[in-house]
């Protein structure tokens, strides 16, 4: 009876154990100081240096003076960290570094508020090359290693990437999965969402239009809008980097189409109902060069069920302004101010050659929209039906 005893105690010693692994990420010490990790002998811990005591996991956002990228490149993956990690009810610290020249941009406040406002860390540590601290339970390499960046968080991208290619040069695309299963994404949304306690339902034709700052803008965005509330729908223009993003998010899901040219400022469309439409306006051919290779904002809301429109301009316009030069001759040549695609180098093959840097600067154009053309390609996108993947022309 003794043994057996013995031995029962023995499995719950062990049962404990093992319960405890599954939330208990590796840990060590570190000191802080100077912009980045010394061990604790290295550097002498001074009266000026704050020691943490309590678990905290570090991390490092990519871009974080960009909202989209921090949000995609970020964001999620710190959800998807503490989400494997079984953290996400657990109070702990977090450390993030941040460098010092973007500590008082816009969007590193905003995306610094959204870790406070939806994550239930208990305290939230910047570093920078300002403080110093000691930390005496941190988790450091493993997550950095593993979930730095959106496509090991969410691999199931490269299908979005893949079938997106498998399109090859077609124009104004209409293309919705609607048979995505459950995956990060979408847990990441549903966690945004539960924890600003939002309910916005979609409103029956608001398109909201996206107002950007800087190159790649609407030319006549007030032209388009007047066009569309003309041909009865209901417009709203936002400028997101102006309001919070709590706000952002009601915004967005209260639409829609959400309408843009391709950027970060179009990646609040992970919170469109599955119903709505993420319309993407692109310059003549710059899509080939860069969704077909680079689609992360393209990936993460096809990954919630949203459905993409796009939108090519038909030709090349001497309304649209250039905002970057293109001086790769091996694919373009001028005629005036005018910028044309050879058209030897017109299939994808030739397309997905280009170097990403040439690639930016193709799409750096502020683009004329004729309206009539986007409320048309809009009134097409309402006949997809059931399947999944399917072209409305």
């Amino acid at each position: 009876m003794k043994a057996v005893k013995q031995k029962m105690i023995f499995f719950l010693v062990l049962l404990q154990c093992s319960l405890w692994g599954q939330d208990a990420a590796p840990t060590t010490k570190v000191y802080w100081s100077r912009g980045k990790f010394f061990d604790r002998d290295k550097e002498q811990i001074s009266n000026k240096t704050q020691i943490i005591k309590d678990k905290t996991v570090f991390f490092e956002f990519n871009y974080v003076s960009c909202y989209g990228h921090a949000l995609l490149d970020g964001l999620v993956p710190l959800y998807a960290m503490l989400k494997a990690e079984n953290l996400l009810d657990k109070s702990v610290n977090i450390a993030i570094r941040v460098p010092t020249d973007q500590m008082e941009l816009p969007t590193t406040r905003n995306i610094l508020q959204f870790v406070k406002d939806v994550f239930p860390f208990k305290n939230i540590y910047i570093l920078n090359g300002k403080k110093k601290f000691y930390f005496e339970n941190i988790v450091l390499d493993e997550y950095k290693k593993n979930y730095a960046g959106f496509y090991k968080t969410f691999p199931e991208s490269h299908n979005y990437t893949k079938q997106l290619k498998d399109f090859g040069i077609q124009e104004n695309i209409v293309f919705q999965d609607v048979q995505v299963k459950n995956n990060i994404m979408k847990d990441f949304v549903r966690f945004v969402i539960d924890a600003y306690k939002i309910k916005a339902d979609m409103v029956q034709n608001r398109v909201l239009m996206v107002k950007r700052r800087t190159n790649r803008k609407i030319a006549n965005l007030d032209e388009v809008a007047r066009h569309l509330k003309s041909s009865g729908y209901d417009v709203k223009v936002v400028d997101f980097e102006a309001i919070p993003i709590r706000e952002q998010i009601v915004q967005t899901m209260q639409a829609q189409y959400l309408v843009g040219t391709y950027g970060s400022n179009l990646t609040n469309a992970i919170f469109l109902h599955p119903e709505a439409n993420a319309v993407v306006l692109w310059h003549k051919h710059a899509k080939y060069f860069w969704s077909r290779k680079y689609c992360i904002i393209h990936s993460a809301f096809l990954a919630t069920g949203v459905k993409l429109v796009e939108f090519d301009k038909p030709d090349y316009d001497t309304r649209d302004v250039y905002t970057s030069e293109i001086n790769d001759p091996n694919f373009f040549y001028r005629e005036g101010s005018q910028i044309f695609l050879k058209p030897e180098k017109s299939s994808l093959e030739e397309m997905l050659t280009y170097p990403l840097p040439a690639m930016y600067e193709l799409l750096c154009v502020d683009l004329y929209i004729q309206p009539g053309e986007l409320s048309q390609l809009l009134e097409k996108s309402k006949s997809l039906n059931n399947e999944s993947c399917k072209i409305v022309r």
